[in-house]
Parts: structure tokens; C-alpha cells; sequence
């Protein structure tokens, strides 16, 4: 038993059928899907992590690794069913959804908080403005609304380029907001949840990722962030 679990008498479950380690606290329904395990000489721990994914290390040595799930993948699926899209979670924890000549990327909360029974069921805007929140029926029959974050279409990649500036740290968050440092000067953004496809399928120089102010008013609002892959994304800065 993990040292955390137990001193705050948290009961984590796995669900038999898809996978998902679960944990209910105070009517909030928390989810991760287990990625990767390996066994290491580390002792118990528990480790939660900015992006949102958590580590457990259990008595036996196996280090788990988790990142948040979609908890209804079947209502994400029906509220985007208009698009006729396919719906994919990658090993990395983000979700894409292939659309015409791009695709979608976010990230799913952990939680999912019970909400009212007259809310309906689908997919809106979040009250903070640059997310989603899915509004589904759990397996209990109460209805539960989970926010879908737009997040950066690759991460591992974006965690090269800041170890190149100097050292510093990259601030990214399970909620698709990102600080970092672009030049010697730190900067704080949100994603987009649009990722363009590349144009004749051009990469970019040295397989790095290129980033390029947007401006308006003869002022930085963003940036057009170019992956390896020749894909873009714009990252529209924010106030902290």
C-alpha cells in the first residue's frame, strides 16, 4: 500500500474491463489509465506530476506510470459524432481527433465533478475560457462533467527545445497552459486545440521545433509553433 493512499484512507480501484485506476473522494471521481510499468529498487511513492500524470511505485517495485483518461470515452465519441471523426488516445496521454485537413489535440482532466441533473449532456465551453467540459451519465447513473484541455501536440519535443534555453524550466500543465522561455525571455500561453497538417510535407531544419511571434498592434500575442513534423499550433499568451 502507498503511504499516501493509506494515511488519507483513499480506496484506488481498477476498473475490470478497460483498465482505468480509479479514486472517489468527496463525490469527485478521479481516473488514470496505466501506461507503461517497470520494476525499479525504489521505495513506495507516489508522485503527481504538473501535466497530470501521476507515478506509484508499489511494494513490489513496479513503477507505474499513469495519465488522466477520458472517464465516458463512448459520450466524448457521440458529442463529437457530427464530425465523423476518429477519436484516439495516445500512449502520452493526449487525445487526437482527425478532422479535414488538421486534427485536435487536449488533454482530459482528472477529475470528474457531479453536476446537476438537468444539465445536459454533451460537450461546451468551460468557464475559464479556453477549455471543454463533457457532461456525461457515470456507470452509477449520476451525472458528471469532465473538462477537456487543449494541450501541445508533442510534448517530448517542446521539453527538447526548452533544454536548449538555457537550462531553464518548462512549465507545463495538465490544463494546456505553458511557461517557458523563448530567447531569454519567459513567457506564459495557452494552446490551441487545432493542429495544421504540413504543407507538402515539409519538416522543419535539424528536427526542432520553430517558434514564431504573432503579433498585433506591434505586440507579441502569441506564437506559431512548428513541430518536426512541419505540423503548426499557435500558442496564444496569457496573463499569469
Amino acid at each position: 500500500e502507498l503511504p499516501e493512499l493509506k494515511n488519507n484512507h483513499w480506496q484506488l480501484t481498477q476498473h475490470p474491463k478497460n483498465g482505468q485506476l480509479r479514486l472517489t473522494f468527496e463525490g469527485i471521481n478521479y481516473a488514470v489509465l496505466p501506461v507503461r510499468v517497470r520494476l525499479q529498487a525504489k521505495p513506495t511513492q507516489f508522485t503527481a506530476n504538473p501535466d497530470g500524470s501521476l507515478i506509484f511505485v508499489t511494494t513490489l517495485g513496479r513503477e507505474i506510470f499513469t495519465h488522466p483518461i477520458v472517464q465516458n470515452i463512448s459520450a466524448l465519441c457521440q458529442a463529437l459524432a457530427a464530425l465523423k471523426s476518429e477519436v484516439v488516445w495516445q500512449d502520452n496521454g493526449i487525445l487526437s481527433v482527425t478532422l479535414q485537413e488538421s486534427r485536435a489535440v487536449a488533454r482530459a482532466d482528472i477529475a470528474a465533478h457531479p453536476v446537476s441533473n438537468k444539465e445536459p449532456l454533451g460537450l461546451f465551453p468551460a468557464k475559464n475560457g479556453h477549455s471543454l467540459r463533457l457532461v456525461f451519465v457515470d456507470e452509477t447513473g449520476q451525472k458528471r462533467q469532465q473538462l477537456i484541455h487543449p494541450f501541445c501536440a508533442y510534448p517530448e519535443a517542446l521539453s527538447d527545445y526548452q533544454a536548449d534555453q538555457d537550462g531553464t524550466d518548462l512549465d507545463l500543465a495538465n490544463d494546456g497552459t505553458v511557461s517557458l522561455t523563448i530567447e531569454g525571455k519567459r513567457y506564459h500561453g495557452v494552446f490551441d486545440y487545432i493542429v495544421h497538417l504540413s504543407q507538402d510535407g515539409e519538416k522543419t531544419k535539424n528536427d526542432q521545433i520553430v517558434l514564431t511571434p504573432i503579433s498585433e498592434n506591434g505586440k507579441t500575442v502569441g506564437f506559431t509553433v512548428t513541430y518536426p513534423t512541419g505540423e503548426t499550433q499557435m500558442l496564444r499568451l496569457i496573463d499569469r
